[in-house]
């Protein structure tokens, strides 16, 4: 595709028509084109026409650049907060959950009570990934988890939802407690530790992301 490309050489003074001169100039893509030029010793500076379509090209593909490096940077950020799971020092964070695991040792109401002060709950167990974790990390050490019942009903995790029998829960108590051997079940007077759960805020994982992205095309830049 042929580039139109004109330079003119302007004269210290006002130039007449025979002072402005022709001669080659570079155009888009290494293209040149030959005009006539003329002779004389005056002053000469090159302008080129550029066409007018070369800014629109140059700016699509600043954007497919940077739409790239941002969808890039995405995946690697997801990935990374999946392990990181955005919970605080104290708290450990699988998938999308934060768990909280005592040191102190309460009674099952008082537990619940310190995790609702802390905007979670004693641990719900969702899926068999969460059971493992927990029993892993829990060892021989009793922990109180989210279940009760009152006399003649089901099972309920203190948000009310009721217990889907996912798991086997023995002895005849009223509030449920784990440890690596399984869930267990007692009167709740008890003093023993605890674990809270709470999922992973959305929004305050995405603005996590959002500004991770910020700080690497700042340090990049």
């Amino acid at each position: 595709m042929t580039s139109s490309c004109t330079s003119i050489h302007l004269l210290e003074e006002p130039p007449s028509v025979e002072a402005i001169r022709f001669h080659q100039c570079l155009c888009l893509q290494g293209e040149q084109q030959a005009l006539p030029a003329s002779t004389g010793g005056a002053p000469r500076q090159a302008v080129c026409k550029l066409r007018k379509d070369w800014w629109k090209k140059f700016l699509i593909c600043v954007l497919v650049v940077v739409t790239g490096l941002y969808f890039s940077v995405s995946r690697l950020i997801s990935s990374e907060s999946t392990k990181a799971m955005e919970c605080s020092e104290e708290w450990i964070g699988v998938r999308r959950k934060c768990f909280y695991f005592s040191d102190d040792t309460r009674n099952w109401t008082a537990s619940k009570r310190f995790c609702s002060s802390h905007g979670s709950e004693l641990a719900q167990i969702d899926t068999p990934e969460d059971m493992k974790f927990l029993k892993k990390h829990a060892g021989t050490s009793m922990y109180w988890i989210g279940l009760s019942r009152k006399l003649g009903e089901s099972w309920k995790w203190t948000n009310g939802t009721t217990f889907n029998a996912g798991f086997e829960i023995s002895g005849n108590g009223h509030f449920a407690f784990l440890n690596s051997d399984g869930v267990h079940s007692s009167r709740g007077f008890v003093d023993i530790k605890w674990i809270c759960s709470k999922p992973i805020s959305k929004t305050e994982n995405k603005l996590g992301n959002q500004q991770r992205i910020l700080q690497f095309f700042l340090i990049e830049v």
